[in-house]
């Protein structure tokens, strides 16, 4: 996670990285959210989250702007990762974030 640690902090390392229409500062605030669902998916991974804790911290990702912002962007990316790497928690975790992503957007 190094790499993402620094394009997450470094301005011109993410207008190296970020796609055309986005800008730096705004891929900067989108692969801080990136780091959030990395942090969450790892201690998943490892069993260090309930059930309960897993609902919780989606929908608790899910509030924020910035989330909402990178799962509309790179949700479906994840979706693809998850689906190819045939993990089933990966895959779960990634429903219930997608789903968090879509029951807000309804809600809003």
């Amino acid at each position: 996670m190094g790499w993402l640690d620094q394009v997450a902090t470094n301005e011109e390392l993410a207008k190296a990285w970020a796609p055309e229409d986005v800008t730096p500062k705004d891929y900067m605030q989108l692969m801080q959210a990136n780091r959030q669902l990395c942090a969450l998916s790892l201690r998943d991974r490892l069993g260090l989250v309930t059930e309960v804790q897993r609902h919780l911290l989606v929908a608790a990702l899910m509030k924020n702007e910035v989330m909402r912002r990178y799962w509309e962007r790179f949700g479906g990316f994840r979706e693809e990762e998850a689906a190819t790497g045939k993990c089933k928690q990966a895959l779960y975790l990634t429903d219930l974030l997608d789903r968090a992503s879509k029951s807000f957007r309804t809600a809003a």
